[in-house]
């Protein structure tokens, strides 16, 4: 982790040299990508689960997660991750919820994780991942071009964990599409923040 990036994630905001950046996220529902209208309670539910298993996950992989205080519904999620770790045989990390940042166009967020054979993997616990989840991926990707031109990514992965059975689902991005999104996710990244139709710019016309 670079020490010019600061995520908080307490207001979800990220200061790279002192000065505030648009995390990734954020750009994304300001792009129309937020979760689907749901109750805010359900809201707050979901959003603390996904933090929750991301967690035990970072544990687990990390070695040290105590499986004796492990929720019993964050359970089956980490044994569905096992199986995915292991029917994909990842033996390793080069990164795990790793901070990441781009310059020009400024953003900034945090990936789940990089596998030690370069397999970018975006973790969600929704069945069905979105667009989202892959402008997200990518976005990752593009930082780590540009931050860690070393670091070899072969495949983007978008991992969906379910539960129920212990399964997943994996989705992959095609090499081919990468550059299309990329592309995609710079046109999102520059109109975030721009004053939307109806807004002021704050000039009045005035010579004050």
């Amino acid at each position: 982790m670079s020490d010019r990036l600061i995520l908080n994630e307490a207001d979800h905001t990220a200061t790279l040299d002192g000065r505030a950046v648009p995390r990734v996220t954020s750009i994304l529902v300001a792009a129309g990508y937020g979760p689907p209208p749901i109750a805010p309670a359900d809201l707050q539910y979901y959003g603390e689960r996904g933090r929750f298993v991301h967690k035990a996950l970072t544990l687990d992989d990390e070695g040290r997660l105590n499986e004796t205080s492990l929720d019993v519904q964050l359970a089956p999620y980490v044994a569905a991750w096992r199986r995915f770790r292991r029917e994909y045989a990842v033996r390793g990390f080069s990164l795990i919820e790793e901070p990441v940042f781009h310059e020009d166009p400024d953003f900034a967020g945090r990936l789940d994780c990089v596998t030690d054979d370069g397999r970018l993997v975006e973790i969600t616990t929704t069945a069905a991942p979105s667009k989202a989840k892959h402008l997200q991926a990518i976005a990752y990707w593009g930082a780590l071009r540009q931050r860690q031109p070393d670091l070899k990514i072969e495949r983007i992965l978008i991992l969906s964990l379910r539960p129920h059975g212990y399964g997943y689902a994996v989705r992959r991005i095609p090499a081919s599409e990468w550059l299309l999104l990329w592309n995609e996710w710079l046109q999102l990244v520059r109109r975030f923040g721009e004053p939307r139709k109806g807004q002021s710019d704050g000039n009045d016309g005035s010579n004050s």
